[in-house]
């Protein structure tokens, strides 16, 4: 797979996908929400925990589509959010 190394960090195709389909979604969802009514800080509280709410729960879909595997691995590796690429 490729990736992006800039000597600190390493970045990899799924991780730049999943941060800009997450930002252009919380753009959006701040400019509608202005158009609707509700307090920017509203949106604001709400993209975040959406954000938070949609790594874990994902984390947990690869988990349990993926339960041979973990089991095989620890269950430790649950932790590893670095594995799981698009599923998140």
């Amino acid at each position: 797979m490729a990736e992006i190394n800039t000597g600190v960090f390493t970045f990899y195709p799924y991780g730049l996908a999943l941060a800009v389909g997450a930002l252009v979604c919380l753009l959006l969802m701040r400019l509608m929400s202005r158009r609707c009514g509700l307090k920017v800080e509203t949106a604001g509280w709400f993209g975040m925990f959406a954000v938070l709410l949609a790594v874990i729960c994902g984390r947990i879909l690869y988990f349990l589509v993926s339960l041979p595997w973990f089991i095989d691995r620890g269950v430790e590796t649950f932790f590893h959010f670095t594995e799981g690429g698009y599923m998140l």
